[in-house]
């Protein structure tokens, strides 16, 4: 499909990206751990599970090495491999990831932040897809509460937030 093709694409780039980015040196930097959570997320679109969770991994590891644990890229990080878990119904093994990523988030941003709502989310969801309806709703509500905090009652967040609540309740 023309869909497989743009990913096909895009990886290209990415991976041209991080070839240069290795040449120069610069496997510490931002823009290189960066490239390799963009390369994971195609890969995860492209329905290669295992190689996205894999380089989702190596990736962890080089931004704790690069920029320690409590980072927004390593909570980037985490979340790209918990959301392949998930996609590949590994959700005992996702939810420690978005777990963590929830608890980066709330050290760096604090609560009332658009990436800890997110994270309240992902977490909620998870919960969810186990089956575990009751221990995703304070997730969940947490995830609606602060999109009407910060995006308003009237806004398309706030919708998605009151979708994934009346999802949960059925």
């Amino acid at each position: 499909s023309s869909d497989s093709g743009r990913y096909r694409e895009a990886e290209k780039y990415i991976r041209k990206s991080i070839g240069l980015l290795e040449q120069f040196g610069a496997q510490n930097s931002p823009d290189y751990v960066r490239a390799r959570i963009r390369l994971a997320s195609s890969l995860e679109d492209q329905g290669r599970y295992a190689e996205s969770v894999a380089l989702g991994r190596t990736t962890l590891a080089k931004s704790i090495e690069s920029f320690g644990e409590q980072h927004a890229l390593t909570a980037e990080t985490l979340s790209i491999t918990a959301f392949t878990l998930n996609s590949m119904g590994r959700h005992a093994e996702a939810l420690p990831l978005f777990e963590k990523t929830l608890a980066i988030h709330l050290a760096i941003h604090g609560e009332k932040h658009p990436s800890s709502q997110t994270a309240f989310n992902n977490v909620g969801y998870c919960l969810d897809f186990q089956g575990k309806y009751s221990e995703a709703r304070p997730f969940l509500q947490k995830s609606m509460d602060l999109c009407q905090e910060i995006w308003g009652e009237k806004s398309l967040k706030s919708a998605t937030a009151y979708d994934n609540l009346a999802y949960n309740a059925y």
